[in-house]
């Protein structure tokens, strides 16, 4: 989901919301990602606060959740 945020004057495309719902649906927290795909802790705290990451590792994501 795209959402744009006018929060502090910061301005995301990518809200990563969804993808943290989709994991508690699977019972799956990022760390589980963070572990299955050998990201960095930055990495996975960057979706957490919907900072943005680079288009491979979104990638890796969502061939891995496919």
């Amino acid at each position: 989901m795209l959402k744009y945020s006018h929060e502090m004057e910061e301005k995301y495309v990518i809200i990563y919301d969804k993808l943290g719902e989709y994991l508690e649906s699977k019972k799956m927290k990022y760390i589980d990602l963070q572990k299955q795909l050998n990201l960095s802790p930055s990495i996975t705290a960057k979706f957490t606060k919907n900072r943005p990451i680079s288009t491979e590792t979104l990638n890796k994501v969502c061939e891995y959740l496919k």
